[in-house]
């Protein structure tokens, strides 16, 4: 039998990285990320408009984080964290996100680690957590 969540206790954030001051724009991303917010947030969809936030272009891993920090915390049924963008690899081949001021010359300090992101998902009181990356290398967020 499937289940869908329960819209009062879930949570997701979209997050896409389209237009970047360095890396290769990815046009589609901006495109993609109101389509797929209205999927999930339609009367129908398994999460509620005020539930399901997306920010296209974020200024700062920051704005990312605290976000997506939010949404684990108010999370009880299911944490719904998608990402579409470049995927980057620091100096150590740890997985950072891109935001639009990322240098892959300087990885640590410009996109955000996706350990944030785990770190989130591993503290919230959501049954089920979901991650979708969309993005080269996301292979290593799970150690692969």
């Amino acid at each position: 039998m499937i289940q869908l969540p329960c819209p009062e206790g879930s949570r997701a954030v979209l997050i896409g990285a389209s237009t970047f001051h360095i890396l290769e724009d990815l046009p589609s991303v901006q495109a993609n990320l109101p389509a797929l917010r209205s999927l999930l947030a339609a009367s129908t969809g398994p999460f509620h408009t005020r539930h399901c936030s997306s920010l296209i272009d974020p200024a700062s891993a920051r704005e990312v984080s605290v976000a997506i920090r939010h949404a684990a915390k108010e999370a009880t049924d299911t944490l719904l964290i998608y990402y579409a963008g470049h995927g980057l690899l620091d100096d150590r081949g740890e997985l950072h996100l891109a935001i639009p001021d990322s240098d892959p010359s300087s990885v640590h300090d410009t996109a955000l680690p996706y350990e944030w992101i785990r770190r989130a998902i591993s503290t919230t009181g959501a049954s089920r957590r979901i991650v979708i990356l969309d993005c080269c290398y996301s292979a290593r967020a799970f150690g692969a």
